[in-house]
């Protein structure tokens, strides 16, 4: 898992060093304390709780956003945690994509 971390940490650097856009998806945290807690996943961490990446999003500014896929048409509600550029951030609200932090 921290070989994953690493190797998402230095795409992004790669793509923001070149004056790219970054689009991130992850399942929503379902700990306690979140809006998508589940009894029994009470300390469920995401690849976005790592503290390389929480480094990562204050040294980018990413920002997150959330959505239930079923609102894109999908069969089911898989709620969705996105991290993205700021300058992503506007054409993902048009797509249905809840702002947070």
């Amino acid at each position: 898992a921290n070989a994953q971390v690493e190797f998402f940490c230095d795409v992004v650097r790669a793509i923001a060093a070149h004056g790219g856009s970054v689009f991130s998806e992850s399942p929503v945290s379902q700990a306690a304390g979140s809006l998508h807690r589940s009894a029994g996943l009470e300390k469920h961490a995401t690849m976005y709780d790592h503290p390389k990446v929480v480094a990562l999003i204050r040294e980018f500014g990413l920002c997150s956003l959330y959505s239930d896929q079923c609102e894109s048409g999908a069969p089911t509600r898989k709620s969705t945690h996105f991290l993205v550029t700021p300058d992503l951030l506007a054409g993902s609200h048009a797509q249905r994509a809840t702002a947070a932090d």
